[in-house]
């Protein structure tokens, strides 16, 4: 009969995040129908290097040997990772995880559209958001959430029309919770006419101007 070291994990939280990912493992060495029993884990690790032995560094011991245990690591990028159990008699047990769900990027936003000569009527801003890692989840303006278009590269467009001057708040959210924020200023909208006020001439001008003419 043999002893087979291993390890078992599951996420705490699953869906997109833009925190660490907390992984729990569970360290044993397992009894394969041997009354003797099998040697305990003594050390392990996880890493991105999926060749690593007993003799490899950066092992992290246990307090004692444990027949088994359970440990928890953070894990702060995605990436592929390799989860290592090692025994006292030098077994080594590899379990591979790939990690693909963290984003703590802030989505990009652009807008276009916003006058600078004086216009009057409507004017349309283009808002262009966009996140490669996990997508958008909402456009809020001035707090309230509005519809976008989505296309294929994950790019969300919003048209928003504008009648009068002021300030546009433009806030993005991604899939995982990072929010980017956007001030916009529309200070080139003018609906309202020029004035044209005439003021009378002095009747008493008009009379002298006219005596003087019939002389």
């Amino acid at each position: 009969a043999s002893c087979l070291v291993g390890s078992e994990m599951c996420i705490r939280d699953r869906g997109y995040t833009n925190k660490d990912v907390v992984l729990t493992i569970t360290l044993k060495d397992q009894e394969a129908n041997d009354k003797y029993g099998c040697s305990k884990v003594i050390a392990w690790q996880i890493s991105k290097d999926g060749n690593l032995d007993e003799n490899s560094n950066n092992w992290t011991n246990l307090d004692e040997a444990q027949e088994q245990t359970t440990v928890e690591y953070s894990i702060k990028e995605n990436g592929t990772y390799y989860i290592y159990a090692k025994d006292q008699a030098g077994n080594v047990a590899k379990e591979q995880i790939v990690i693909d769900q963290i984003d703590k990027n802030p989505p990009k936003v652009e807008v276009t559209g916003n006058p600078t000569t004086w216009v009057k009527g409507e004017v349309e801003l283009d808002i262009t958001a966009k996140d490669d890692e996990t997508g958008i989840k909402e456009i809020k303006i001035n707090g309230q959430k509005v519809t976008a278009t989505i296309d294929e590269d994950k790019t969300a467009k919003v048209k928003y029309p504008v009648t009068e001057n002021g300030t546009i708040n433009i806030e993005v959210t991604d899939e995982a919770g990072n929010v980017t924020t956007k001030t916009i200023t529309v200070d080139k909208i003018d609906n309202k006419g020029p004035e044209v006020t005439i003021t009378a001439v002095s009747y008493t001008h008009l009379r002298a101007h006219e005596t003087r003419g019939n002389l």
